[in-house]
């Protein structure tokens, strides 16, 4: 692992580690009040005691890419990080329940936390699209303990995104659907990944769209058929799994990357705005970058290693002045003295 964090951390230009020698204890019992155990596993510095902690809960697993984009290089920076499988995925049990179990879950995960031996008394969370969602769900009522959030690529809530423009986005949710059913399987996430490009879209002409994810995947999901019963703005159903109101009462510092050609952007804008309405300081980037482009990972990496030391270490030399940077398309800085011109990010 080491040798592929050496070259993750080259690539997104990480401050050197401070350490190789990350020890991981896997597959932590954590109990949820209806009784379902929840598994997570712990990366730490070796040797080190009561670090602050960076909590990733995510759907997509906890180890592989997860493991070590979101652990492992937070971990030989001086952090620990308890990385989280949700309900229903990758050994934790239950079943899948998108965006409906995030809320109670994340509070229990976070009041397990609190509970550890190991735990410094402060917390940041941390990650993209889904794993950002699952901390809008508990960010207003984690605690005080709760300093940091770095949310890449989401928002506060889903149903815009399932609805866009008031119709079905069939495209966006077969295709999560398919990959879901087929991410635990060897190879599975990039398999799940090209074929839906493949397999959903010969689906797309096909009616009803309630037979699709059997023909997808010879089973119906129980989700898909929810989101194509609960159609209705207002409907209970996505009311419970909407914390874009409660995103104007979070405490913590939040920093906020999106790209200009991710399907979240006009969502995370409005959750920015609440935010900015609500009086807070919220940072935000908008690059030229797509839903998983590798360059907004790379930027994200470095720009929630700064978040985190300045929050949780109080160490804020790495953090930019301007709270906003957005790239400007067809914005050209002035000619160097080679004739070159440069795209520039602005504030």
């Amino acid at each position: 692992m080491t040798v592929l964090s050496r070259l993750l951390g080259k690539l997104a230009k990480l401050p050197p580690a401070q350490t190789h020698d990350v020890v991981v204890e896997r597959d932590l019992k954590v109990t949820m009040p209806d009784g379902v155990v929840l598994l997570a596993d712990r990366y730490f510095p070796g040797g080190a005691d009561r670090l602050p902690t960076i909590l990733v809960r995510s759907c997509y697993g906890r180890r592989g890419v997860f493991g070590l984009l979101f652990a492992q290089l937070f971990a030989e920076r001086g952090f620990q990080v308890v990385i989280q499988s949700t309900r229903g995925t990758f050994g934790s049990g239950g079943q899948l329940e998108p965006f409906g179990c995030e809320h109670d879950d994340g509070l229990a995960t976070v009041a397990w936390l609190k509970e550890q031996p190991w735990f410094s008394g402060v917390f940041a969370t941390n990650g993209p699209s889904y794993l950002g969602f699952v901390q809008w769900a508990i960010a207003s009522e984690a605690g005080p303990e709760l300093k940091a959030m770095a949310l890449q690529v989401t928002t506060a809530e889903f149903r815009s995104q399932t609805y866009t423009g008031g119709s079905y986005a069939l495209d966006t949710s077969l295709s999560w659907t398919h990959m879901m059913a087929n991410q635990e399987r060897p190879f599975g996430m990039m398999r799940g990944t090209f074929a839906s490009n493949r397999k959903t879209r010969s689906l797309f002409a096909r009616l009803p769209l309630s037979d699709l994810d059997r023909l997808a995947d010879g089973r119906h999901s129980p989700f898909f058929q929810e989101w194509l019963e609960h159609t209705e703005p207002g409907d209970p159903y996505w009311r419970v799994r909407d914390f874009s109101e409660t995103a104007r009462d979070v405490t913590a510092a939040v920093n906020m990357v999106g790209g200009w050609y991710d399907i979240f952007l006009p969502w995370m804008l409005r959750d920015y705005c609440a935010l900015r309405a609500a009086g807070k300081q919220p940072y935000l980037t908008i690059g030229p970058w797509a839903h998983s482009s590798f360059e907004l990972i790379n930027f994200s990496l470095r720009e929630s290693l700064a978040w985190f030391r300045a929050y949780l270490l109080d160490d804020r030399s790495q953090l930019r002045q301007s709270p906003v940077r957005i790239f400007v398309t067809g914005g050209y800085a002035a000619p160097t003295s080679s004739s070159a011109t440069r795209r520039r990010i602005g504030p």
